[in-house]
């Protein structure tokens, strides 16, 4: 097999950043991914286009998890070569001796970052690969909210199947991810990963006799398409005295909330509206929640809701494709429409049978566990980055390096 590279470089999208990781409480969850990412490879460079605190969130992560993290920010001064500087200039200034290099996107479009790097590098003689990673297909959601013709839909299409085409590797995090970037783009199935989501296994499940049988918890963005109206409209939906036992925990943030505070009071429903959480709090109202539910309109995989079943935690989701192999209806969960009616069907059948819950959670726990434990994801990440440098180019010619 063979070899992962000397150094990851970690390329942000045109609005990510450790710094946004950090204002949206992400950063302790990717702690634990980032660790076991330094066992695979001694030094990651994290390079976006913007991020105020990045070089100095990195110096911190280089601390705490013991190994070397470096960060770019495009639109912050080099403090180490000066400003005016490419991308590739500041890149090859923190490679030190490195001789090989995977680039790994982290959505299907970059910004335009990896292909400014790559070529650049493989001309001083590194050998270069690029991974094309992404959790969700961008240009779906685009199309879903502006139209399948539009050009914000059309435009994320075209960069996806630049970044795609350019890849070694495309990884999806579930098979009908990648089933669809095969078909759409034309990709060769036998250059593509099935990576999913990691879960932290350093907690044992929790029991139903151990939840709060009147807890129901949603996390997410408070949007149009967040499917948080959804959720307070089921349980308006139940009968009186389902509804006035019955609380619910909303974990995020967003421009509707205002709206759904006022839509809870109308309706009668019992909502707690707790902003953004650290992540650990937020695992702790996972292990305490009778029921999680996740009605989001957008197809994609989401990763609260794998957090929520790897702690035993019953889920309701949106039925999607993105799900199978994950939440089996009846079995690991449940999935339905996304329409009030659906939602409130679901809830009121799960809440009323702690048994039921107790299978389906337990189930859950097992089928997550195995398929998303971070050990797992670290194995499969590692595979994926040595094998995209063994199928890359050659450096294209051995110039010596130079950064200043």
């Amino acid at each position: 097999m063979s070899s992962p590279p000397n150094t990851l470089i970690m390329v942000f999208g045109p609005s990510g950043s450790l710094t946004r990781w950090e204002g949206l409480r992400r950063l302790e969850r990717e702690k634990t991914l980032l660790k076991g990412l330094l066992s695979v490879v001694p030094h990651i460079i994290f390079v976006g286009l913007t991020g105020e605190r990045d070089r100095e969130i990195a110096g911190e992560l280089s601390d705490e998890l013991g190994g070397r993290i470096d960060a770019i920010a495009l639109d912050q001064p080099d403090e180490e070569i000066g400003e005016g500087r490419s991308a590739y200039e500041r890149v090859l200034a923190r490679l030190g001796g490195s001789s090989s290099v995977v680039i790994q996107t982290m959505q299907l479009d970059d910004g335009g970052i990896s292909h400014n790097l790559i070529h650049p590098l493989r001309r001083t003689g590194v050998r270069a690969a690029l991974v094309a990673r992404g959790g969700s297909i961008g240009s779906r959601v685009l199309a879903a909210r502006h139209g399948s013709h539009s050009y914000e839909a059309i435009a994320a299409g075209n960069r996806e199947r630049e970044i795609c085409k350019q890849a070694q590797i495309v990884v999806g995090v579930s098979d009908c991810m990648i089933d669809e970037l095969c078909w759409r783009f034309g990709i060769n199935p036998s250059r593509t990963r099935v990576i999913p989501h990691f879960v932290d296994q350093s907690l044992e499940p929790v029991e139903t006799g151990q939840r709060d049988k009147d807890l129901l918890l949603t996390v997410g963005e408070l949007t149009e398409s967040g499917g948080i109206e959804t959720v307070i409209r089921a349980i308006a939906a139940l009968n009186k005295d389902t509804r006035e036992r019955l609380r619910l925990e909303v974990i995020g943030e967003g421009p509707e909330r205002t709206a759904l505070q006022t839509l809870a009071g109308e309706q009668g429903v019992r909502v707690e509206f707790m902003g953004r959480r650290p992540h650990a709090e937020v695992i702790e109202r996972m292990r305490a929640c009778a029921v999680f539910l996740h009605a989001s309109k957008q197809r994609r995989l989401s990763r609260s809701v794998l957090e929520a079943m790897s702690h035993g935690c019953p889920v309701i989701v949106t039925d999607t494709t993105e799900y199978d192999g994950f939440v089996d209806n009846g079995s690991t969960g449940i999935r339905v429409k996304p329409t009030p009616d659906a939602f409130a069907f679901g809830i009121a059948n799960m809440i009323e049978d702690a048994s039921w819950r107790e299978m389906i959670g337990s189930s859950a726990a097992r089928v997550v566990r195995y398929r998303c434990g971070i050990d797992r994801v670290i194995d499969m990440n590692r595979r994926a980055l040595s094998d995209a440098l063994a199928i890359a180019p050659a450096s294209i010619s051995p110039k010596a390096r130079r950064a200043g």
